[in-house]
């Protein structure tokens, strides 16, 4: 199945197109990529270098959050339009749940993303990467003492709380890549082959913090 994937919920942005079990390609950008007019001359850029024409992508992903407020509008705004103009199904991930993806199979997880103001994006998940609870936002200090020994840390929040949970039996780190386009597109051929496509009108963003907070981030 041949899924393109847009992730613009965080300054570092990406856009991957996956056939099946293969990674056709991942373009990562900068903040700047955040701009709603960047997205589609980017998209149409990767189609054209691959040679593929629009109508051959069978489904589309994007990130659900959390994360920037105008960067979740425009990933989901930018799939929600090429779904309705192409006529494909859709889906959105948690950026929370697509970390955790990443070091399945190692113990219970915790997933973090900076939540600004000193705090965190958290979710739990057990060793096979499923999630335990809702999403939550919280502080270094109130993380602590939510973390279990033996669990793998991982996500672009993790240095915020390195210093707090370090101690911890067990605790390990695992950074990975901040892009999360081709890990996107990767969940996205999986739920896809799994019959869990949607339409444009299911995707909604995941904020945690009510969309009012988050704008003034």
């Amino acid at each position: 199945m041949l899924v393109l994937a847009v992730d613009t919920s965080s300054p570092h942005a990406s856009i991957a197109i996956r056939d099946g079990g293969r990674l056709l390609v991942e373009l990562r950008s900068g903040q700047e990529a955040l701009h709603s007019t960047k997205v589609l001359p980017r998209i149409e850029f990767l189609l054209r270098d691959l040679g593929l024409e629009a109508g051959r992508i069978e489904g589309l992903a994007a990130v659900a959050g959390p994360g920037s407020f105008t960067g979740l509008r425009i990933g989901l705004g930018t799939i929600q339009g090429l779904a309705l103009g192409w006529g494909r199904p859709c889906l959105a991930v948690s950026a929370l749940d697509l970390m955790a993806r990443r070091v399945r199979g190692r113990g219970p997880i915790v997933a973090l993303r900076d939540a600004w103001r000193g705090e965190l994006y958290a979710a739990f998940y057990d060793a096979d990467g499923q999630p335990r609870g809702e999403a939550v936002v919280l502080g270094p200090e109130a993380l602590r003492e939510q973390v279990s020994a033996g669990t793998v840390v991982t996500g672009d929040g993790l240095e915020m709380a390195r210093g707090t949970i370090s101690g911890l039996p067990g605790v390990s780190f695992e950074p990975r890549s901040p892009y999360l386009a081709a890990i996107l597109a990767e969940a996205a051929v999986e739920a896809f082959a799994a019959g869990h496509a949607g339409t444009p009108a299911d995707l909604r963003p995941l904020y945690v913090r009510p969309a009012a907070v988050a704008a003034a981030k």
